[in-house]
């Protein structure tokens, strides 16, 4: 019903979200087109285009272009020629304005430790249209009065509201909210639109801003810290292995589970975001963790068969070795992964969870972490194995004098 009211448009967000939007972006909503240019009109006129392209794109809520023009002034204009015909000096009718429009402070009482200034100017009956400022008296130098209005020319005229400027410029933005779509795709969509059918002046342009600012910045972040990640997984498992081909064998298990973390996020309709790729994160750990928990148990079954067999295996021994390993491993690797299951499923299932507060956070961090673990047990019980035994019968096949 609000909503429905002439002029009013809301905006429905959480009221901390509204807080820090405000204050890191300087917008209260999730996207803000920023237009930028030297006259306030102009810029109005494209916001309301931007509005009204912005409208045709599924996905957006609680369009609002600012609107900057529609205050009432009072302008005065000074004559020149009148003044010097009266022989009325500029600054002393500037003086009787600012004193009988604007007010004048003449002291200042003390109260105590409170300090009130005394300011006197006209009445507002006598000050509040055209005709009554018109009315102002003003004094030659031989002292006569003369009404303002035969020395100046006063009406009213509409003007901005409030003016913004940014980067030195005069920027207008039009907001928006997202709803049922990602943040990042809804843009590109925009832009593209925007640059079809808005064609803005020269001296003018666009830029985007708002919650996207943040998703940009997040965006860099993560093609920076991801690749580091895996390179120092990597690292560290060749300094466990002395082995690129080991390295890389047990870092297999990142791209399997990513697959299953991939798949519950689809099915669950989460879009990419900085929580879901905080959880795939904290998956690759635990995906490599296993794997190489799962490596260690083949290499002690795989020396204990040869240790049995006098120092060499033949392919039949070696697979024999590995099957047993896997085995010993089945129990510990069902064990993690319903440990990581019974803690993180209650989070998305709305029975246990309901709306709680953080739980629209939470949940995207957890559904890459749940689908993952699941895909990569079957890589860990199934694929692992059979990856270590490939790397071990190639072995024996190029004989004791071939290194790793």
């Amino acid at each position: 019903a609000v909503g429905q009211f002439p002029g009013f448009t809301p905006a429905f967000l959480q009221p901390i979200q509204n807080r820090v939007l405000m204050l890191s972006t300087g917008v209260r909503t999730e996207i803000a087109v920023k237009l930028f240019g030297s006259d306030l009109k102009v810029l109005e006129a494209k916001a309301i285009e931007v509005e009204k392209v912005l409208r045709t794109i599924p996905g957006g809520v609680d369009f609002y272009a600012e609107r900057v023009v529609g205050t009432p002034y009072l302008n005065i204009e000074l004559n020149r020629s009148e003044l010097a015909r009266y022989g009325i000096p500029m600054d002393q009718v500037l003086e009787v304005i600012e004193s009988a429009i604007g007010g004048q402070t003449l002291t200042t009482t003390i109260e105590g430790r409170q300090r009130f200034p005394v300011r006197v100017r006209y009445a507002r009956e006598l000050r509040d249209s055209p005709a009554s400022a018109g009315d102002i008296l003003v004094y030659t130098m031989d002292g006569m009065p003369i009404p303002l209005g035969k020395v100046a020319t006063i009406k009213t005229v509409m003007g901005p509201s409030m003016i913004s400027s940014e980067n030195g410029q005069l920027r207008v933005f039009v907001q928006c909210n997202v709803r049922g779509r990602d943040l990042g795709g809804f843009v590109e969509e925009a832009k593209v639109k925007i640059a079809e059918q808005v064609k803005m002046p020269p001296g003018y342009y666009i830029a985007w801003g708002g919650e996207y600012e943040n998703l940009i910045r997040a965006g860099r972040t993560l093609r920076l810290v991801v690749p580091i990640v895996l390179f120092i997984i990597f690292l560290l498992l060749f300094m466990v292995y002395r082995s690129a081909k080991e390295a890389a064998h047990v870092l297999l298990a990142v791209p399997f589970a990513l697959t299953g973390g991939i798949f519950l996020q689809l099915l669950l309709g989460y879009n990419f975001s900085v929580a879901v790729w905080v959880g795939y994160i904290a998956l690759f750990g635990t995906a490599v963790q296993t794997g190489v928990i799962m490596v260690i148990y083949l290499e002690e079954a795989v020396k204990r068969r040869t240790a049995e067999c006098g120092g060499r295996l033949d392919a039949t021994q070696l697979k024999d070795a590995i099957i047993e390993g896997a085995a010993l491993r089945l129990r510990p690797k069902v064990m993690t992964v319903s440990t990581v299951l019974a803690s993180l499923v209650p989070l998305m299932l709305p029975i246990f969870s309901a709306e709680r507060t953080g739980i629209e956070v939470m949940r995207p961090i957890a559904t890459p972490v749940v689908g993952g673990m699941i895909s990569s047990l079957i890589h860990i019980l199934l694929v692992t194995p059979v990856i270590f035994y490939w790397l071990r019968e190639r072995e024996l096949k190029a004989g004791p004098g071939d290194s790793r």
